[in-house]
């Protein structure tokens, strides 16, 4: 696989994360990762979040939120995993 290929790949719904993002970001660029960061994004990440991102340099790709099909639940201590589905692209 070539290096192009190659990436950290982390995901954003909300603000709760981004911090984290962050950190992550500064991290990988204080090792001298060879390899960028990417972020995934759903668009009910709030604009503001948007624009630190990309001022950061790190790569946004827009992805649609995935649920479970039609008849699947979650109960409601899950809830805090809802946000998982859509990391199994």
């Amino acid at each position: 696989m070539s290096q192009q290929r190659r990436a950290y790949v982390t995901l954003l719904t909300n603000n709760s994360y981004l911090a984290g993002a962050l950190v992550l970001d500064h991290g990988l660029r204080a090792v001298k990762s060879k390899y960028p960061l990417v972020t995934m994004v759903t668009a009910s990440l709030p604009a503001d979040a948007r624009i630190i991102i990309q001022k950061r340099g790190i790569i946004l790709r827009d992805v649609e939120l995935l649920r479970p099909n039609g008849g699947k639940y979650l109960d409601p201590y899950d809830r805090r995993f809802e946000d998982t589905w859509t990391k199994l692209r």
